[in-house]
């Protein structure tokens, strides 16, 4: 198989819980720098999961500039700590290795606490209409604010097997293994949706019935 890509290991050590995020004071995703102490500030919305490699994009330019402090620069104002192996590449550039000899391990500082933020995944969405494909009957024009639309605000990602919903209310954040409130809400209204356009005339064109 071929070997990952910088950001395809980033998106590993995240969904593994070993990669530090936070929500910014604007409502964005901040990355931990594996090498140094700075925040990355990404252009992904807190409200919206953490889920592919271009994700992380950017923590892989930070490291590669000179903006990154490297961990050697900053260690050499301390007293030197006597090591009995030299750390793995991969520890050297990503932060951390499953397959450090277990004396190495021992000889390294105790790991720093990380907050885990478990992000929203959204409401898979069920729309039985046969007759059509989603995006042929589902009334996408009626999302909005004006009269006579929808009574929620909602944003629909094709996941290939599965349509998501996305609140646009979403919080960002998952509650016991599951969505955030706000997306909660949206099967019950999906629901009647559905059961309109299933009981519409049957000299409907489904195909326009949104």
């Amino acid at each position: 198989p071929a070997e990952p890509t910088p950001c395809e290991k980033y998106l590993q050590l995240y969904q593994s819980g070993h990669l530090q995020v936070r929500r910014s004071d604007s409502s964005h995703w901040e990355l931990k720098c594996t090498i140094c102490p700075k925040w990355i500030k990404t252009s992904v919305p807190s409200r919206r999961p953490l889920s592919i490699p271009n994700h992380f994009s950017v923590l892989e330019g930070h490291i590669r500039s000179r903006t990154c402090t490297a961990y050697p620069a900053r260690a050499s104002t301390a007293p030197p700590i006597p090591s009995p192996r030299k750390a793995s590449p991969f520890m050297a550039k990503y932060g951390r290795s499953s397959s450090l000899p277990l004396e190495a391990s021992s000889a390294q500082s105790a790991p720093v606490p990380m907050v885990i933020v478990q992000t929203c995944p959204g409401s898979p969405v069920d729309w039985p209409v046969q007759v059509g494909s989603f995006t042929e009957t589902f009334p996408f024009h009626r999302i909005g604010a004006q009269p006579g639309s929808l009574s929620f605000d909602v944003e629909m990602h094709n996941r290939g097997t599965k349509i998501v919903g996305f609140s646009k209310q979403c919080t960002g954040e998952a509650q016991l293994n599951s969505c955030c409130p706000q997306c909660t809400k949206i099967p019950a209204e999906v629901q009647k949706l559905a059961d309109l356009a299933l009981q519409a005339d049957s000299r409907i064109n489904h195909r326009y019935l949104s």
